[in-house]
């Protein structure tokens, strides 16, 4: 069976919204995944504005909400390069939501036309 470490773990209970860290858990049961980030402080959501890694500064970011709104999630383990592993976690994502009854935004896309892969997000509705 398939489960969290610690570090996911931890990210998970920083603060995210309860459907979210039990849609993580429903989608941690079919295949290994990290969660890489969680409930985001004002340092952490500058810091990767800054580096170009956010398309927002704090406090706007789902990830700044409390509960948060999102996290971001990777294959485990996580080869950036391999896009077809995240397109197949983000499947998982979206059939377990719909199992849970959860809705979830769509794939963000960035101006330069990639998309933020690892970015999963509760639909305004959810809140």
């Amino acid at each position: 069976m398939n489960k969290f470490g610690k570090g996911s773990w931890r990210k998970l209970n920083s603060g995210v919204h309860a459907k979210l860290i039990a849609l993580a858990t429903l989608v941690a049961k079919r295949r290994d995944i990290s969660i890489t980030s969680g409930r985001r402080g004002k340092d952490e959501q500058n810091n990767l504005f800054e580096d170009g890694f956010s398309k927002l500064r704090f406090p706007h970011s789902a990830h700044n909400k409390t509960p948060s709104r999102a996290i971001d999630a990777t294959p485990y383990p996580c080869n950036w390069d391999d896009l077809e592993s995240f397109d197949s976690m983000r499947k998982d994502f979206y059939e377990c939501a719909n199992n849970l009854g959860v809705k979830l935004k769509p794939i963000i896309k960035f101006n330069n036309g990639t998309f933020d892969y690892p970015h999963i997000e509760l639909d305004n509705s959810e809140i």
